[in-house]
């Protein structure tokens, strides 16, 4: 019997059913070795139906021949030579952080025992993340404006980016919003700047990339104001409601076909819509797309209240989105629950994932 851990490659087993045309196309990724059938295996009871090994890249400057840990949490990932080395993306884990908030603790935190208690803030384990940071990639967020003096969203000198756009009120509102009245020259909108008019944005901003408190601190940003008025809606009549979704799904369309996934909040409730599908661009929604819905859930992992029904079943994943406490300018914080958490939450994660494939 060979221990997998002198093994020097990865290895996933997997005992679901391939079907020539999915074994194929899994032969020509660029990072398959080969695709091995057991037509005899018989997985024991004790045995889970898929597996992954691969070598610890924290490992390959350790060599050793010790039996390793015994751990439900930690992977066997001893590894004998560096040549190794080529196969693993260099990535390292920072120190595990017991005083992270719940929610990054939560992201990390492996799934429940079956039949064991649920996990919860009193006994998550502490976070764990790799040392990239999310260097080399780049969330764009569309909201209604961002504080960029604020520490979380500072440019690096020499280091990852922030750029900020903002749309001309011209283009995005309508034009009884702009007529000027004393005092206020550019009429019910926000003034032409990136700031403003509410705290959004920066919400999102210091959740997805913030560089003391994100979940990609190292990320490159690009924070797009698409509203200049505070809870404005895009589209106040059936004609301009049809021109807003023909350019969303046009706009969709070119994301899907370079791949870029499109992270989209399954929405709170509201008197406007009664569920996720009475949304946009949520309606639009194809299992073809490269649209991710993300809904909300609290600590022990329950639909949090706010959260529109979802008859349709477009939601694809939950993220923590329960009692969220992020800086919104001026030295304040605010602590509040919502879709818009969860989606400004995991959007790092899915970039890298999607990037990984």
């Amino acid at each position: 019997m060979v221990r997998w851990d002198n093994i020097p490659a990865q290895m996933y087993i997997t005992d679901t059913e391939l079907n020539a045309t999915q074994a194929t196309e899994i032969a020509q990724l660029d990072f398959i070795n080969s695709i091995n059938e057991r037509s005899d295996y018989i997985p024991d009871d004790d045995e889970h139906p898929e597996e992954f090994r691969a070598v610890h890249t924290a490992q390959l400057d350790n060599m050793t021949t010790e039996e390793p840990p015994q751990s439900s949490l930690l992977p066997r990932s001893f590894a004998q030579s560096l040549t190794n080395a080529s196969r693993v993306v260099p990535r390292l884990m920072l120190a595990p952080d017991p005083n992270a908030p719940y929610w990054k603790k939560m992201l990390s935190a492996p799934p429940p025992i079956p039949g064991g208690p649920f996990l919860a803030t009193n006994n998550y384990p502490p976070y764990l993340a790799d040392d990239t940071g999310g260097v080399g990639t780049t969330i764009y967020i569309l909201d209604n404006g961002f504080d960029t003096g604020i520490p979380d969203l500072r440019q690096t000198p020499g280091g990852r980016r922030v750029n900020t756009h903002v749309i001309p009120n011209q283009i995005t509102l309508p034009p009884q919003l702009l007529i000027p009245t004393p005092g206020k020259p550019e009429g019910r909108a926000d003034p032409a700047s990136i700031g403003g008019p509410g705290n959004h944005g920066t919400i999102m901003a210091c959740l997805a990339g913030g560089e003391r408190m994100g979940v990609a601190p190292r990320a490159d940003l690009y924070l797009f104001k698409v509203k200049g008025i505070d809870k404005s809606r895009w589209a106040r009549d059936q004609t301009k409601l049809n021109e807003m979704t023909t350019l969303l799904q046009e706009f969709l369309d070119w994301c899907t076909a370079r791949k870029i996934p499109v992270v989209v909040a399954a929405g709170n409730l509201d008197f406007r819509v009664a569920n996720t599908d009475g949304n946009l661009p949520q309606s639009l929604s194809q299992a073809t797309d490269s649209m991710i819905i993300v809904g909300a859930v609290d600590a022990q992992g329950l639909v949090i209240n706010e959260q529109l029904p979802d008859p349709s079943g477009l939601v694809d994943l939950y993220s923590p989105g329960r009692d969220i406490t992020t800086p919104i300018g001026n030295g304040d914080v605010l602590t509040a629950s919502g879709t818009s958490q969860a989606n400004a939450i995991v959007v790092c994660n899915l970039f890298l994932y999607s990037n990984s494939h």
